[in-house]
C-alpha cells in the first residue's frame, strides 16, 4: 500500500500470495527494511517483472532511483535488463543524469 512508507521503523515484510498486481513505490521510503518478501504474486504488473525479478534489492534499488531522483536530479535504472523504460522518468524536468545501460531497450524513449 502507498502508506507503507510511513512505516519507518519497519525491518521486515512478508507479503507473499497475495494477488498483489502493483506494488507502491512508497515502499523504498522504509530505509529499515532487511527482509521484503513478495513471492506469488504473478499478477503483479509494477514494479515492471524485469525488475521483480532482482529480487528485494532489485525493486527497492529500482523504487528508491524514483524517489531519489527530485532532489538528486539523478537516475540510474541500468542492469535490469528492462525491455521498456518506465514513463515516470520523463517526469523530471531537472533531470541531469540518466542512466540506462545494460537493459534490453530496443528504442531510447
Amino acid at each position: 500500500p502507498d502508506c507503507m512508507g510511513g512505516c519507518g521503523a519497519l525491518e521486515e515484510l512478508y507479503i507473499n500470495d497475495c494477488a498483489i498486481v502493483t506494488m507502491g513505490i512508497d515502499i523504498a521510503k522504509c530505509k529499515k527494511l532487511k527482509v521484503f518478501e513478495f513471492d506469488g504474486n504473478d499478477d503483479m504488473s509494477y514494479p515492471p517483472h524485469e525488475v521483480q525479478l532482482k529480487g528485494q534489492e532489485g525493486v527497492l534499488r529500482y523504487f528508491r532511483q524514483i524517489l531519489d531522483c527530485p532532489h538528486s536530479k539523478v537516475m540510474m535504472i541500468d542492469d535490469f535488463e528492462l525491455a521498456e523504460v518506465d514513463n515516470i522518468i520523463f517526469r523530471y524536468p531537472l533531470l541531469t543524469w540518466l542512466d540506462i545501460s545494460k537493459n534490453n531497450l530496443v528504442k531510447v524513449p
